[in-house]
């Protein structure tokens, strides 16, 4: 009976945690977010890879699933929505999985469960980075746990997979948990020091995950140097310039994410009072090993999140540590009084949140946006006929926006000459059926170095040698300032621009090639 009703429960789980991000996923667009790796996948599908065809200082691994779901699905939107909803089912039944084997009741992990997938992946409906570190980051310290609480070396093993391809999701959280581990697997070793089976299967799975890695670097012929360059020493300059800039004030650290500190605290109250009395002795290594993981968890994720600079992601963690507390308070005290305030907080985050980034869109800037106005963007191409097009930053008009990407969309389907696109809008080479070239992943203050910065000339160096070795011609811009062009060149005078309509030029660069 209970096989067949966890049955249940996990059909309803794949069914709502697959679906929320094809509800959202379509519900406007932020160009600059909406579209990254979707161009990212589009890039591989035609050839070009990250680091070595393009300066990046995104994970690849995004790029790589985006592939392949555009090779299984085809080249459309649904294809690149199935990838963020594929995610966020992995993220819903892990949890599900996870509550089960700690020892919380079937319906209260399908509760826990469900509201983790409200708060995940639908927040952005489509792929983007810092979920897929975020959550292969979880899902990395929810094996750890359970490696811990049943040391089966599969669990070690899967741990150290997940978190390095949360690394090469994104750098961060995964950069700080490896540092924590290095620590937790000395105090491991110590306190357990026959069980050093499930060390070597926590450094397998790393070994494992990196070695597939370099394949993939061998077989596209990507160079090690220009990896290290763009993922590994330029961004560090831009992490010590914001831990630099980073405030810790209350309203920083503690108040923004004062849900988090409601989901834990009961948690770390009843840690404190069973450790004392009801946690036996046998078990008092265990345990203290169990709490530094969830509380490093939590410490990690949130300044993580403050160096991010971007809207909040790690909502979709107050379950995780709601449904903690909640078995602890059912291990050792069964307080009816701290079980609803367990409930309480889970149900108002998660409408609170829910209302706030998915219904509103606010993790794509859309909390001010009239969805009324949206267009059906299968008017800019039939392929788009999923999406409901209004972008925040065009949001008066949405239609007027869509005829200015048609515009722009003929011209490129009718150029002659070698070209490049500088744009948010990256879609358009796909729309265009052009294999753009671009000397960069995506055109921002961060990913582009600015003045100062000790990799400035290494990102022109590479940026001007593929203008050349693709014999560019014009460069577009659309909706994109020309210093991103004119950082290639020290004369200015060399570019001859034209207007197109208000929000595209056209650049001839003949002139700075001879």
């Amino acid at each position: 009976m209970i096989k067949n009703k966890n049955t249940y429960y996990i059909l309803i789980l794949i069914l709502f945690s697959f679906i929320l991000p094809f509800i959202y996923g379509s519900k406007g667009v932020l160009p600059i977010d909406s579209f990254l790796i979707f161009n990212g996948g589009y890039n591989i599908y035609n050839g070009y890879h990250p680091f070595k065809d393009y300066w990046s200082i995104t994970g690849p691994v995004l790029d790589y699933i985006q592939y392949i779901f555009f090779l299984i699905g085809g080249i459309n939107w649904i294809s690149y929505i199935a990838h963020a909803a594929l995610i966020n089912s992995i993220l819903c039944l892990f949890s599900f999985f996870l509550f089960i084997k700690i020892g919380i009741k079937n319906e209260y992990a399908l509760i826990y469960a469900l509201s983790i997938s409200i708060l995940g992946y639908t927040q952005t409906g489509t792929p983007f980075m810092d979920h897929h570190a975020f959550i292969f980051s979880y899902l990395s310290i929810g094996f750890l746990l359970l490696g811990l609480k049943f040391s089966e070396s599969k669990y070690w093993f899967l741990s150290s997979f997940f978190l390095t391809i949360s690394f090469f999701s994104k750098q961060i959280p995964s950069g700080y948990i490896i540092i924590f581990i290095c620590f937790f697997l000395l105090a491991y070793l110590l306190t357990y020091k026959k069980k050093i089976r499930n060390i070597l299967s926590f450094l397998a799975g790393g070994i494992s995950c990196l070695l597939i890695f370099f394949l993939i670097i061998i077989l596209n012929k990507i160079p090690l140097e220009l990896f290290l360059t763009q993922y590994i020493f330029y961004p560090l300059t831009l992490g010590n310039e914001r831990l630099e800039n980073l405030n810790f004030d209350i309203s920083n650290t503690v108040l923004q994410f004062k849900y988090l500190y409601l989901a834990i605290i009961p948690y770390l109250l009843i840690f404190s009072l069973a450790f004392k009395s009801k946690i036996s002795k046998d078990k008092k290594k265990e345990e203290i090993l169990s709490f530094s993981i969830v509380l490093s968890m939590f410490s990690i994720f949130i300044y993580s999140q403050l160096m991010t600079k971007n809207q909040i992601i790690i909502f979709f963690s107050i379950p995780f540590f709601l449904a903690i507390s909640h078995f602890y308070n059912e291990k050792f005290y069964k307080n009816k009084i701290v079980s609803i305030f367990i409930i309480a907080v889970l149900l108002i985050s998660t409408f609170k949140f829910h209302s706030r980034y998915n219904d509103q869109r606010k993790f794509m800037e859309m909390q001010d946006v009239d969805f009324s106005l949206a267009v059906n963007a299968s008017e800019l191409d039939k392929k788009l006929s999923f999406l409901k097009w209004i972008n925040p930053e065009q949001k008066n008009d949405p239609q007027r926006e869509i005829n200015f990407l048609k515009e722009i969309k003929n011209i490129l389907i009718n150029e002659n000459k070698n070209f490049i696109l500088m744009t948010d809008y990256q879609i358009l080479p796909w729309l265009s059926g052009a294999k753009n070239i671009s000397p960069n992943k995506w055109y921002d203050i961060l990913s582009v170095p600015q003045k100062g910065n000790p990799y400035l000339q290494s990102y022109i160096s590479f940026g001007k040698k593929k203008l050349e070795e693709n014999n560019i011609s014009r460069v577009y811009l659309v909706v994109k300032n020309k210093k991103y062009l004119e950082d290639f060149y020290s004369s200015k005078n060399c570019i001859e621009y034209k207007t197109i309509n208000p929000i595209s030029l056209v650049a001839s660069i003949e002139n700075c090639r001879k």
